[in-house]
């Protein structure tokens, strides 16, 4: 499954591409298993990812604080 986490997090492949590059050819048993194994549905762990790096992105364009402690 890390390298099913790796792409939907990485790509914008689709569920169906990611499912057969890591081996199931059947989409919805993919899903049930990532599910069984991860936690959450394919599309949810995409989401709560692609959430975390916009925030993450939007906290990079604003200046860092300066230490004036030396």
């Amino acid at each position: 499954m890390t390298e099913a986490k790796w792409s939907l997090t990485n790509t914008e492949l689709s569920q169906a591409e990611i499912s057969w590059r890591v081996g199931y050819e059947n989409v919805d048993h993919f899903a049930k298993l990532f599910l069984r194994h991860v936690g959450c549905s394919p599309s949810d762990y995409r989401r709560q990812f692609k959430n975390c790096f916009a925030e993450q992105e939007i906290l990079s364009e604003f200046p860092q604080p300066v230490s004036l402690a030396g």
